[in-house]
């Protein structure tokens, strides 16, 4: 791995067109995300939207401060939308980040973006807010920052957030390796991008008179060793000095070309066995680093051809190397579950929760984990998925998310009176979200409000929800029906089979009675 010196950042200026590119360069558009989360602002509140309207053209215009106070009187109007904070987010990273204050700024800001909105953009963001400016970040911010960078590539293939975010990170890292297989893959997918030409402009090697004179001391070093040589052979009776000079030129030699061990080999049958200690890690931390990248990138290329076994071995060995984050608990949790150990699944993601940088998705992830299963939920399992749902409903950010976390318990249960209770906290909130037509879909089918099911189904299929999520909604509209009418066959069959078990019986009884009253009157 070759490092590089420590780069500069790009202006304020800059890094503002930049964060806020035309749409034409970004996944979502400017700050203001998708479609859908603009009509969700503007359907929450009106008067919200129209400030981040307001700020994005402060920003246009050159004004941050004023675009910092637009953003922020919108958070406080619609805190459940990522559009205000996304923006804070971007501006504080645009600005810079100078002290402590201004990095838990930032990183709240970025935080709730990734949270509510989680795009690819997103996750590059909160990577920039763990690694950029002064202070220095910490180990676990650099952990935080590899995964989330490799995150970001995973999300979003073909998308430029996720090398810009591994480059932002090899930046800070000094590692010009990584640095440069950054900058070759946003070349090939984004060549145009304001990310990829900020990436190339910070990425160019800064030769510094510094860099100049040492260059020249060794040449003159080496020239001076060899004038030497050749007096000694012309006069080889003159004074023991060659040698110390010999011996500093190729101390200076070796200094200047030496290059850092390279990362510790991993054994795919038994990756945790390449696990440093703590000691080891704090030794040398960019080697460490090296050690999280490769196996990430390794845990992805199994999952990518399938392998999910492989894929939660690296995982695993992830967990070991970093323990105190919930990230490879969670991944491993995916992996665990795609292999059908549901078990084992629901253990890593409840280990997720107890760890450090949990978000809504964990907890959402958990549960989902815990239906996964045909049968109803055990008085357990139904206690685990109540705590994780309460702890998401502590947050006030991820209330909406709770509440539909709360209606797939609802529907896995067919609990009609929950799933009416959360739907319609989810119609006051998002009426036309995909989520939420579904939801509604999903309650009409369990009330077999067939009319009704049928308006929604056209709601839903339009807004874009989910085509897996409509297959099973559409089959179990199928089999409500199907259910109905086995039910209403089975009742008609066994008032058959009752009234005739009715008649056989009376009829019996009155032959009964036929032969007794005749040998009563018989003489």
């Amino acid at each position: 791995m070759n490092r590089t010196g420590k780069t500069s950042v790009a202006g304020a200026a800059g890094l503002i067109a930049m964060l806020f590119a035309p749409a034409s360069h970004a996944r979502s558009g400017s700050v203001g995300g998708t479609e859908l989360e603009r009509r969700e602002l503007g359907a929450v509140s009106p008067e919200a939207s129209a400030l981040v309207d307001g700020a994005e053209r402060a920003v246009e215009d050159g004004h941050p401060k004023e675009a910092w106070s637009l953003f922020g009187r919108a958070w406080s109007l619609a805190p459940r939308s990522p559009l205000p904070s996304r923006g804070i987010c971007r501006l504080a990273l645009a600005l810079g980040i100078q002290t402590a204050a201004q990095r838990n700024a930032a990183g709240e800001a970025c935080t709730n973006a990734l949270l509510l909105g989680g795009t690819p953009e997103d996750i590059r963001d909160k990577v920039a807010s763990l690694i950029d400016g002064d202070p220095l970040p910490s180990m676990d911010d650099l952990v935080s920052a590899s995964f989330a960078a490799d995150g970001a590539a995973r999300t979003g293939p073909g998308q430029p957030w996720g090398p810009a975010a591994r480059g932002a990170l090899a930046l800070r890292l000094g590692d010009r390796e990584l640095l440069e297989a950054a900058v070759a893959e946003l070349r090939r997918i984004a060549p145009d991008h304001p990310e990829t030409e900020r990436l190339v402009a910070l990425a160019a090697p800064r030769t510094t008179p510094w860099i100049w004179v040492w260059r020249l001391a060794v040449v003159l070093t080496f020239v001076l060793t060899v004038a030497h040589a050749v007096r000694r052979r012309l006069r080889p009776r003159r004074g023991a000095g060659g040698p110390v000079l010999v011996a500093a030129t190729t101390l200076l030699m070796a200094i200047a070309t030496a290059t850092p061990a390279a990362a510790a080999a991993i054994d795919d049958a038994h990756p945790e066995k390449s696990v440093p200690s703590g000691a080891q890690q704090l030794a040398d931390p960019l080697k460490f680093a090296d050690l999280l990248s490769d196996l990430g990138a390794r845990a992805e290329a199994a999952t990518a051809r399938g392998d999910h076994a492989a894929a939660a071995r690296y995982y695993r060995a992830l967990t070991q190397a970093v323990p105190t984050r919930a990230y490879a608990f969670a991944k491993l949790c995916e992996a665990l579950e795609a292999t059908g150990q549901r078990q084992s699944a629901i253990a890593a993601c409840g280990t997720a929760l107890t760890r450090q940088g949990t978000t809504a998705g964990n907890y959402s992830q958990f549960v989902r984990v815990l239906l996964d299963q045909e049968d109803q939920l055990s008085g357990q399992e139904r206690q685990q998925a109540e705590a994780a749902i309460a702890a998401l409903e502590k947050e006030p950010r991820a209330t909406l998310i709770a509440t539909r976390v709360r209606c797939n318990v609802a529907v896995h249960e067919h609990d009609v009176s929950a799933l009416e209770v959360c739907t319609t906290k989810l119609a006051a909130a998002a009426p036309d979200a995909p989520s939420t037509l579904g939801f509604e879909w999903a309650l009409a089918i369990e009330k077999n409000d067939r009319a009704t099911a049928q308006r929604l189904a056209g709601r839903a299929l339009a807004s874009g929800l989910d085509q897996d999520v409509v297959a099973r909604l559409q089959r179990a509209s199928v089999g409500s029906r199907a259910t109905r009418l086995a039910r209403g066959l089975r009742w008609a069959s066994e008032a058959t089979l009752a009234f005739l078990l009715l008649a056989l019986g009376t009829g019996a009884a009155v032959r009964h009675l036929e032969r007794t009253r005749r040998r009563t009157v018989s003489p």
